[in-house]
């Protein structure tokens, strides 16, 4: 079992020699929230070794990554500081209770099943219980500010998602798919090239004639020349090799193909069933053209309320020398030299209602 369960926003508290100056030294406040160079070093760390463990990118890919992991390191705490100040302002509440419940849902979804294994996983990833909860607590935080500020809002009017549907029939448009089944006669067979295809020949004529291939393949596959039936299922264009798709494509039903030389020997494909190609209906598809709608709306109020968190901060910055300039990786409008005077405190009737 891979014991490295921890998703990115636990970040392993590494037992890294450091000074007090590292350990002490704060890199940004906002709004009284705070991140030291130690926890910007360490989340740098991990996230090194994350990309470095990585085995499906490319090596210019991988060394992109690295060469913006600073300045992303550095933005992601600081619009993180920006979403725990806003969330504790407007009352954001997360119990003790819903910290308990996520961390098991973290335990189920990466197979820990007991407390033993629990601990373990914990110790391996140099982490304490404390931080752990203090990590979820977080999260949890500002993903239910997030929700109450941002996703809870969103509508999309009937007709946004109806005239979505009118403009791009393509990506609405089921294709046209066959049902297919074959027999091979088989290379291995010990026969020669003209028995193959004087076999083929017989099996094709054979269906022609109003033959079942199921049982031209039980008897001609006991013998060793052919195969057994093969059932292909539904096919649509582009799942078979090109020669077999041209050899099936215009073929009617209960028609056999051509014998077509292909892996393991000479194939004959006969059409079972064929579907046109439709417009799947506007009922069958709404859900999904909600869901991108919504997540589109989503995205761009997002990047919004990410701008007017700013904006309405108290902010003081002191990046490293290797993340000075982090907001050319998003927005970002406060200056990093000198900070705007504190906001106001929130009234009660700004403050959100406690959101578990």
């Amino acid at each position: 079992m891979n014991r490295s369960f921890l998703p990115v926003i636990f970040l392993s508290l590494l037992a890294l020699p450091v000074s007090a100056d590292t350990v002490f030294k704060v890199v940004m406040n906002v709004n009284d929230e705070i991140h030291s160079l130690y926890e910007y070093q360490q989340r740098k760390t991990e996230l090194e070794r994350s990309i470095q463990a990585q085995t499906n990118i490319s090596p210019a890919r991988r060394q992109e990554l690295l060469d913006n992991l600073p300045k992303q390191v550095f933005r992601q705490m600081y619009e993180e500081l920006l979403l725990l100040s806003r969330a504790r302002r407007a009352g954001v509440f997360v119990s003790e209770e819903d910290v308990d419940k996520q961390i098991g849902r973290i335990q189920d979804r990466f197979g820990i099943e007991n407390e033993e294994e629990f601990q373990l996983a914990l110790a391996q990833n140099g982490m304490r219980i404390e931080d752990l909860r203090e990590q979820t607590r977080r999260q949890m935080m500002i993903d239910n500010l997030l929700f109450q500020e941002v996703s809870s809002k969103i509508e999309v009017p009937e007709e946004v998602l109806r005239r979505y549907y009118r403009e791009n029939p393509d990506q609405f448009t089921q294709s046209e798919k066959l049902r297919l089944q074959e027999i091979v006669v088989l290379e291995d067979s010990g026969l020669s090239e003209d028995e193959l295809a004087r076999i083929a020949d017989e099996v094709r004529a054979a269906v022609a004639a109003g033959g079942d291939l199921a049982k031209i393949a039980e008897t001609r596959s006991s013998s060793g020349e052919t195969s057994a039936l093969i059932e292909l299922g539904w096919i649509s264009s582009g799942d078979l090799s090109k020669d077999l798709e041209e050899a099936v494509w215009d073929l009617e039903v209960d028609q056999i193909s051509a014998p077509v030389a292909a892996r393991g020997g000479l194939h004959l494909v006969q059409v079972l069933e064929r579907e046109e190609a439709v417009v799947l209906p506007y009922t069958e598809v709404s859900d999904r053209i909600r869901r991108r709608e919504e997540n589109l709306r989503y995205g761009k109020a997002v990047g919004e309320f990410m701008e007017r968190l700013e904006s309405e901060a108290w902010v003081e910055l002191d990046p490293p020398p290797e993340a000075v300039g982090f907001r050319d990786l998003g927005s970002g409008t406060a200056d990093e030299k000198t900070p705007p005077p504190p906001p106001a405190e929130a009234s009660d009737e700004d403050a959100a209602d406690p959101s578990t």
